[in-house]
Order: structure tokens, then sequence, then C-alpha cells
């Protein structure tokens, strides 16, 4: 499963901050918190749907050891 929650504008400001995403991976996280699909961020970021999938899994392992 690759969903990212909603978060909350403060919730989101923390995980920015503190989960050390990477900048493709924080474009991933805005994109998919906004509730955008793998397709459509695969298309306006230039990558495969599965290089998607994998920034979802790294940015979901990352959000779990901060919150």
């Amino acid at each position: 499963m690759n969903e990212i929650k909603e978060y909350t504008k403060p919730e989101m400001e923390y995980i920015l901050e503190n989960a050390n995403l990477t900048e493709s991976e924080e474009e991933v996280f805005k994109l998919r918190a906004k509730g955008k699909s793998i397709v459509y961020i695969g298309i306006e970021l230039g990558l495969s749907d599965r290089t998607v999938n994998n920034r979802i899994k790294h940015i979901r392992s990352k959000i779990h050891r901060i919150l």
C-alpha cells in the first residue's frame, strides 16, 4: 500500500523539517499528500510509476521513524 495520508499544515511542516527527505521525495510527498495519483506524479515529475512507488515507500519509512 503506497498511500500517504492527508496531513494538517503543522504536520506537513514537521515532516518536511524532520524526515530528512531528498528533494525528489519531498516533491512526491507534497503531490501525494494533495491526493495526486501515482500516474499523475510520474508524469508531472518525469518518473516511472515504479520509481514513484519506491519514493513513497522510502517516504513512509522516514515518516514512521519520526512520528
